[in-house]
């Protein structure tokens, strides 16, 4: 089951993340499929790939058998995949 803190919430009517059709169910398939780049305390941060330009990152933690969508945001693709590929 998938939580969403407010900031996330938010975050998904800004327009930047429309433009990019950021929707909840794109983030939930990062979170499913994507490469962790960091672990830190219970913090953990996917990638996934959005489009042929762009990455998806997830920033969430699991809570009781739930994960907490914290934030996302989107980068260029390459950036975070390389901290794997070290």
């Amino acid at each position: 089951m998938f939580i969403f803190s407010r900031h996330a919430v938010d975050k998904l009517k800004i327009k930047d993340t429309k433009v990019f059709k950021i929707r909840k169910k794109i983030i939930q398939h990062v979170v499913k499929t994507g490469l962790i780049v960091e672990t830190e305390d219970e913090v953990v941060m996917v990638v996934g790939p959005l489009d042929s330009h762009r990455s998806l990152c997830v920033v969430y933690k699991q809570e009781g058998g739930k994960i907490k969508i914290i934030t996302f945001f989107v980068a260029r693709k390459g950036r975070y995949e390389r901290k794997v590929l070290q």
